[in-house]
């Protein structure tokens, strides 16, 4: 069955898997391994008017593919996520056709990396991006650094 066949009029597939094609996030998902096979052909799935792919965090489509996609989480779980965060409205006529509407969602806290000495670390005001709602993690650069009274600050 080739990508243009469709199995059925309408129809609708949701999968939790790692599809051939897909990329995923550094530092954020794990691989699965489910019967000795750790991704899916994903041209199981071609016989479908649209599939919904879950567990990669990022959004993207499978082989260029604008119904064989991964909607991407509306929540950064790991620190390699400071991508923007959207969900997918889906509608899909009764011939089975697809329209496709990307809607980005508000992230409540980002999340942001800073890199530095723990003097630059310490600098409020060399990092902006990390004041304002978000979580932040440090990666200290050089020899370590002894500062008097640092946990006040």
């Amino acid at each position: 069955m080739t990508q243009g066949q469709l199995k059925a009029p309408r129809s609708l597939a949701i999968a939790h898997a790692f599809v051939q094609g897909g990329t995923a996030t550094e530092d954020s998902e794990r691989r699965l391994m489910v019967g000795g096979t750790g991704e899916v052909d994903a041209g199981l799935f071609y016989g479908f008017s649209y599939t919904a792919l879950g567990h990669l965090h990022r959004p993207q489509s499978i082989e260029g593919d604008d119904v064989l996609r991964y909607s991407g989480t509306p929540l950064p779980y790991s620190f390699a996520e400071d991508h923007d965060k959207q969900v997918l409205i889906v509608n899909m006529s009764n011939q089975g056709e697809c329209k496709i509407v990307e809607q980005e969602v508000p992230i409540g806290r980002r999340v942001t990396t800073l890199t530095g000495t723990i003097k630059e670390l310490l600098d409020a005001e060399r990092h902006p991006e990390a004041q304002e709602n978000s979580s932040a993690q440090s990666l200290q650069t050089a020899k370590p650094y002894w500062m008097p009274n640092a946990s006040s600050r």
